[in-house]
């Protein structure tokens, strides 16, 4: 099985900054199921950035539900 973690922000921030903070979203969710055993080369991550909204916000709102990572099973 493979898995894909991808980090997600709200739009808060500029959009390198958000790109950066899901990219380590995403390398932290990947650091918690590697603590727990599964296989580091199982698993690809990548950032969206604020690109992939939950919940469609203007710039600069803060809202929780856009703050996330998504795993994905293959």
């Amino acid at each position: 099985v493979g898995i894909q973690i991808v980090g997600h922000t709200d739009t808060v921030g500029s959009r390198n900054a958000n790109q950066q903070l899901s990219e380590c979203r995403a390398g932290a969710a990947k650091s918690n199921l590697v603590s727990k055993g599964i296989s580091a080369g199982s698993i690809q991550t990548a950032g969206a950035g604020e690109g992939q909204l939950l919940v469609q916000t203007a710039d600069n709102v803060k809202e929780p539900q856009n703050r996330r990572a998504t795993v994905n099973l293959n």
